[in-house]
């Protein structure tokens, strides 16, 4: 791996572990407040590949009905949603302890990249998680067939 890769992976690195204090220090400090239920950021992966650029979002517990995708001025997609809490099993209230999980309205947005083919975005929730796949338009290897266009080969 070149060094300027390596300077830059170290960079998101250092990036998404501030990120993940930052929300260790909010959830301490929200958690005896009403506010802690409004506070919910999912995490997300975002990769990109030959052909399309995936997203992945982490939902636990997130009914697939309350996820909504939108497109926002063609330069970015807003995924929103919420996560209610589970009830009681008997309907009797109960004492916290520990409040790590967060419940309610969530909201991402994520810039989309300058090739993306917009129109051709997709999406798919299964176990807890949010796969959105936006094609490119025009992708390195345009004159070749995307794998998945093959009749044979490994599915």
């Amino acid at each position: 791996m070149s060094r300027r890769k390596q300077e830059i992976e170290w960079y998101f690195q250092v990036g998404a572990e501030l990120r993940r204090l930052s929300d260790e220090v909010l959830r301490g400090s929200l958690a005896r407040s009403a506010a802690s239920r409004r506070f919910w950021r999912p995490n997300i992966d975002i990769c990109e590949g030959p052909y399309d650029y995936g997203i992945t979002i982490e939902l636990a517990g997130v009914d697939a009905d309350s996820i909504t995708i939108l497109l926002v001025d063609q330069n970015s997609i807003l995924v929103r949603g919420e996560r209610q809490p589970p009830e009681p099993e008997d309907g009797y209230p109960r004492r916290s302890h520990q409040l790590e999980v967060f419940y309610g309205e969530f909201e991402r947005e994520i810039d989309l990249p300058i090739d993306a083919k917009r129109e051709a975005i997709r999406a798919r929730f299964a176990n807890g998680i949010l796969t959105i796949v936006i094609p490119k338009r025009n992708s390195a290897l345009a004159g070749k067939s995307h794998p998945t266009e093959h009749s044979h080969g490994r599915s």
